[in-house]
């Protein structure tokens, strides 16, 4: 049982390098495309992190990822500020990692609409084990309504 535990936690350690991952948009699949373009207000407080792809850990922020708390550490992590509660992003594409070993690793790029600080750096927010914020029901994927409420498109 031990050595199947090992190889479970390498597995795991290894979905948890996003370093590598590839992603390819998928905001027009049959399941995802209903999503683009949904303005969502948040219920509650999330976490957002300016992260670094570089090898060598510079300080230049690559991608923002939004996550609920607790959050996340590590040298890829250059930043962290608090998103407060009622927060408003519109969802501009939806992107899956093609290479990660879970195949529901799912972003939502957004933007934010009450302000533009991250300039046009990527801001995702993850939907990957405990950070699921889909709900996927007869192939159609939705945000969870107790983490957002979606917001009639045209508010802007």
């Amino acid at each position: 049982m031990k050595p199947l535990l090992v190889i479970y936690s390498v597995l795991l350690t290894l979905q948890g390098c996003h370093l590598m991952a590839k992603f390819e948009d998928i905001s027009t699949d049959q399941t995802y495309q209903g999503l683009v373009h949904q303005v969502l207000k948040s219920k509650q407080e999330f976490y957002i992190y300016g992260i670094t792809v570089d090898p060598n850990y510079k300080k230049k922020v690559d991608y923002y990822v939004i996550i609920k708390p607790p959050g996340i550490g590590g040298r890829e992590v250059l930043s962290e500020e608090t998103l407060p509660k009622g927060t408003l992003m519109r969802i501009e594409k939806v992107t899956r990692c093609t290479n990660c070993l879970l195949d529901h690793y799912i972003n939502l790029v957004v933007s934010f609409l009450n302000d533009n600080q991250y300039g046009d750096i990527p801001v995702k927010l993850r939907h990957l084990g405990t950070d699921e914020v889909l709900e996927i029901r007869n192939s159609v994927a939705s945000v969870k309504p107790n983490l957002f409420e979606t917001l009639p498109s045209e508010l802007e």
